[in-house]
């Protein structure tokens, strides 16, 4: 500081200058001192800092390890969430995929007064009587076939 100042602050400036720089501790300690020299006060300084700063890490650690344990808390309360979302997500695709595929068979064959031999609420994929989309509109005349399709090992064999 002496350096810096270039002869431009007294020795009782620079003294109040590096006091403010100090730890509280250490500070209450010199500035008592009021007859030692700045070089006198700066060991001084010194040797408290090695004995205080044992003290000092651990105050610091443990502010660390209460952020780390907030930080580790919120993000597992994020994953929560985004784990939650994404099943709400996946299950409104099926929903509307759903509805999709309903709306495609439903237009693809026109519907007759006649009951059909398929109840066409209760088969479901799956089921051993689900036909796929192209077997329901071409019958045997479908030249593609999609699983779980009850026509399809009959395709195949």
């Amino acid at each position: 500081m002496r350096e810096l100042s270039a002869g431009m602050i007294t020795n009782e400036g620079l003294r109040i200058e590096w006091l403010n720089h100090l730890p509280t501790q250490i500070r209450v300690v010199l500035s008592v001192n009021t007859e030692s020299s700045l070089d006198t006060l700066a060991a001084m300084a010194d040797k408290m800092a090695e004995y205080s700063e044992p003290a000092m890490i651990a105050a610091v650690s443990t502010a660390t390890t209460t952020t780390n344990d907030a930080v580790s808390t919120q993000i597992a309360m994020l994953s929560k969430q985004l784990e939650k979302l994404s099943l709400q997500i996946n299950e409104i695709r099926g929903r509307s995929t759903h509805r999709q595929y309903r709306r495609y068979r439903s237009q693809s064959r026109p519907r007759s007064n006649s009951n059909s031999t398929r109840n066409k609420s209760s088969v479901k994929p799956g089921d051993a009587t689900w036909e796929c989309k192209y077997h329901y509109r071409f019958g045997d005349k479908a030249k593609r076939c999609e699983s779980p399709c009850c026509r399809r090992n009959k395709a195949l064999n």
